[in-house]
């Protein structure tokens, strides 16, 4: 079956976003103010990223799985960025309401997404 060309874009974008979240990772654990959690939710965030965009290119069943987990890694480093940190990065209750709730609706589109395109197939992992 052929890819379809949305699992294509998250891939890509999935992509670099994995570089960037090893990059950051690396940048926390050797910073003098960095954090060994946030190095841990980058890493982590990585890895599923990583994880999610070969799945999703090769179109397989685990793919949702993975992007599912990395959604979850995505909620929980948003509420590191704003709960913990020291409060370093904290951003005005409603602006993170707002951003919370965009990024909230367009992780679960693309949840449906995957899981609507996936359950389509018959192929197996």
């Amino acid at each position: 079956m052929k890819r379809p060309t949305g699992f294509t874009v998250i891939s890509l974008i999935l992509g670099w976003f994995a570089i960037g979240a090893f990059a950051n990772g690396a940048m926390q654990l050797n910073a003098e103010h960095g954090s060994k959690i946030m190095a841990i939710l980058a890493f982590s965030y990585g890895v599923t990223a990583l994880a999610s965009t070969v799945g999703l290119w090769k179109f397989k069943k685990w793919a949702y799985h993975s992007f599912l987990v990395w959604s979850l890694i995505v909620v929980a480093t948003m509420l590191n960025l704003q709960f913990g940190m020291y409060g370093m990065y904290r951003a005005p209750f409603i602006a993170f309401l707002g951003f919370s709730v965009f990024i909230l609706a367009l992780l679960t589109f693309a949840v449906l997404y995957i899981k609507k395109n996936l359950t389509n197939t018959t192929q197996t992992s």
